[in-house]
């Protein structure tokens, strides 16, 4: 395969990964404007996303987005000014998020299903997690 059919399939993977990270995140109704713009910020081409969803008349504001081989997230543009500062933001909220789901009384408090594996679930969050950090952490993914 040649490089410039590479680049291009990992640009396809991206815009795509990008649609259904936008489509869920507009299902979940985190965002409900029928016009939306969103675009690729950074990838780790077949693995990771990270772009920006805003409303399509809002330049200053917007949302950094993550997907791909990671859960799918959303944070508001304040918590970071670049993508891999988001990307740090993404892997700290799921060690947070993980931490909750260990907590017997918070999953009483949340209403969760006790018939689930919480303690499963907050593992596999960690190691997604651990898994981001690592890549913010390397500075080859960021030059």
């Amino acid at each position: 395969m040649s490089d410039s059919s590479q680049a291009d399939e990992a640009i396809e993977w991206a815009r795509e990964t990008l649609a259904n990270v936008v489509q869920e995140i507009m299902d979940e109704g985190v965002i409900d404007s029928p016009l939306l713009e969103s675009k690729p910020a950074w990838t780790k081409p077949f693995d990771i996303v990270i772009g920006k969803l805003r409303d399509q008349g809002q330049q200053a504001e917007f949302l950094w987005v993550i997907g791909g081989s990671v859960p799918i997230d959303c944070v508001h543009s304040g918590v970071a000014s670049t993508a891999r500062d988001a990307a740090r933001h993404f892997s700290m909220k799921w060690q947070l998020e993980a931490a909750r789901l260990e907590n017997p009384a918070e999953l009483k408090r949340l209403g969760l299903d006790p018939a689930t594996d919480w303690q499963a679930e907050a593992k596999a969050l960690i190691a997604k997690a651990e898994y981001l950090y690592a890549v913010v952490d390397d500075d080859r993914f960021w030059s």
